[in-house]
């Protein structure tokens, strides 16, 4: 039957419904390897303690990690009102002009209203500050903390038009969803 592909690194988590999926960890290293190594479909059969992929003209075998993957479902909430919603190519331009003073690594984008635009800041102690004005809308009063690299993969696996990112409040987890998948992402703290 049909189950789902799930990934984390504990920051942002990804899961997209898959046909046929049996239930196994799969090591992150491995997933790493056999996507940069391939451009086009991959095939995957997994058998007692192993899995093993099928792309273009190259086979991968690796070890399964034995347990049970946490239960990542409750995660996200489903009764979301209040959205970010912004061009995604847009914000992926704003992303990256403000990404270079984020030098360190756990340096969030700060996003807030301003007016009826969506305002993202950053600030280094070295460089200065940057800021970038965008149509669209942000719901919540308080400023939203996120890793400006995980936010832009985010938006590139969302594609183009209308990004919209459920956020629930700063300290909540940000979620994109549709109907075979979700993306979720923890907020940084911003003070």
């Amino acid at each position: 039957g049909d189950g789902w592909a799930c990934c984390t690194d504990s920051y942002r988590l990804a899961a997209v419904q898959v046909a046929d999926m049996p239930p196994c960890i799969v090591p992150a290293h491995t997933l790493e390897l056999v996507s940069k190594s391939s451009n086009g479909d991959i095939d995957m059969a997994v058998e007692d303690t192993r899995a093993t992929f099928y792309a273009d003209r190259s086979t991968w075998s690796t070890r399964l990690i034995a347990g049970t993957y946490p239960t990542w479902q409750n995660l996200a909430p489903t009764d979301t009102t209040t959205f970010l919603e912004v061009d995604a190519d847009l914000l992926l331009e704003a992303l990256e002009r403000v990404m270079p003073l984020l030098t360190e690594s756990n340096r969030p984008v700060i996003i807030s209203a301003d007016g009826d635009k969506i305002m993202l800041a950053a600030r280094s102690q070295d460089v200065g500050d940057a800021t970038e004005r965008l149509a669209g809308t942000y719901p919540l009063a308080e400023p939203l903390g996120l890793n400006p690299i995980f936010l832009a993969d985010m938006v590139k696996a969302s594609g183009p038009g209308m990004f919209r990112l459920a956020v629930n409040g700063v300290s909540k987890p940000a979620v994109v969803r549709t109907d075979t998948s979700m993306s979720l992402l923890m907020p940084v703290r911003t003070s």
